[in-house]
């Protein structure tokens, strides 16, 4: 077990959704750590994240850094997510090795697992199947970051976690109709519909698919565990064990919302992958974790924080 208050932490892409929410709960433990910001330095330049990455000689490295958004940011710009994403993986990788890191914990999402699936995702089901068209790019970019874990541990013992999340969703995140993932652009579409009285609401899709959310404070907690109770290079599932229809999510939040008018779908719109759950026995048995926060009290929490920082 790693004592986190004994080691260096430094946080990277601490300003985006996840990355604020880490740094927020370490403060809260009174766990020191370090930030660097897109603008103290690209981590795309490699010879200038070498030059500060050794003057800070960081233990542990959280990589919250990336380039993401939703379904149809992913559809529109999947050259841009996968030469940045891919670029800045490769440098954390290289530098991390040659400063002797101990621990380098990357970030996963369900999106690199193949489409086929229709139960359960175990961890050992990683590339055994095509991505998703939808999500191809950005999937194989966390797929890459699997691959670079056994190649730097094989060759330069370098420890990396690659923990796989569901998606995300809680105060703090990028609430955008456009580029946000599926439950930030859903509160912001009920707000504006609400917000301008209207009679219905088309939203994207069929709502049939089934995806599994986490809420943003259950994350954070496993991902503090993990940094400090599993040692192993093997990809672990932060599932929660229960996936919900989008029309579920829709339903809750016209409720939360009370909008009185009608929810449309526009099946011309993509749905994404059909179904998306992860298999948590592994993280149960490693580290005995569950999540607290379930869907309902999820959303109310994260629409309260919306109305007020809207």
């Amino acid at each position: 077990k790693m004592n986190l208050k004994k080691n260096k932490i430094l946080i990277l892409g601490s300003t985006g959704f996840l990355g604020k929410n880490l740094c927020f709960k370490l403060k809260q433990k009174k766990i020191k750590f370090s930030t660097l910001t897109k603008k103290q330095c690209n981590l795309l330049d490699y010879n200038k994240l070498l030059r500060i990455l050794s003057k800070k000689k960081p233990d542990i490295i959280f990589n919250c850094a990336g380039k993401v958004g939703g379904i149809g940011y992913n559809i529109k710009n999947p050259s841009e997510i996968f030469y940045e994403n891919i670029k800045m993986l490769l440098n954390i990788f290289k530098i991390a090795s040659s400063l002797k890191v101990k621990k380098l914990i990357n970030i996963g999402s369900s999106c690199c697992y193949p489409s086929r699936f229709t139960r359960k995702l175990k961890e050992k089901n990683l590339f055994e199947g095509k991505l998703h068209p939808t999500v191809e790019a950005y999937g194989f970019w966390k797929l890459a970051s699997i691959i670079g874990a056994k190649a730097f541990n094989n060759e330069k013992k370098l420890v990396t976690i690659n923990l796989i999340f569901p998606s995300l969703y809680g105060p703090m995140d990028k609430f955008d109709q456009e580029n946000s993932h599926v439950i930030s652009s859903l509160i912001v579409k009920f707000y504006n519909a609400v917000k301008m009285k209207k009679n219905s609401l088309t939203l994207w899709g069929t709502g049939n698919p089934v995806r599994e959310f986490i809420f943003i404070d259950d994350a954070i907690e496993v991902l503090i565990k993990i940094a400090a109770n599993y040692n192993s290079i093997k990809p672990i599932n932060a599932g929660v064990g229960k996936g919900h229809k989008i029309k579920k999510i829709a339903f809750l939040l016209q409720k939360i919302y009370k909008f009185q008018g009608k929810i449309l779908w526009d099946p011309s719109k993509p749905d994404g992958q059909k179904y998306k759950l992860l298999d948590n026995n592994l993280i149960k048995n490693e580290i005995r974790w569950k999540p607290k926060i379930d869907i309902d009290l999820g959303l109310s929490k994260t629409v309260l924080w919306f109305k007020k920082n809207v």
